[in-house]
């Protein structure tokens, strides 16, 4: 499926309890995402001074959800479905 589609259809969802939605843009809440990325972002590397390979992509993945979830409050949008985060 095209990330156009994704999101289309998550816009639709957006009316429900998951999907993306339209809210007013809020810099407090999109702070707070970049704040998570970034605790990530530490654990990320101190998990590889640990050797524990396995859990650095989990960490990694969520500090580029965090990233997008940033991204997307800052601009006036909320996703609570990871699909439309990674549309491409």
């Amino acid at each position: 499926m095209k990330a156009k589609d994704i999101i289309i259809r998550s816009m639709k969802r957006g009316k429900e309890e998951r999907g993306l939605k339209v809210i007013k843009p809020n810099s407090y809440l999109s702070d707070g995402h970049t704040k998570k990325a970034d605790h990530n972002l530490i654990v990320m590397t101190d998990l590889s001074k640990l050797g524990h390979e396995d859990w650095i992509v989990i960490s990694a993945y969520y500090a580029m959800y965090q990233s997008a979830m940033s991204l997307l409050t800052k601009i006036g949008l909320e996703s609570k479905d990871q699909g439309t985060l990674l549309a491409r």
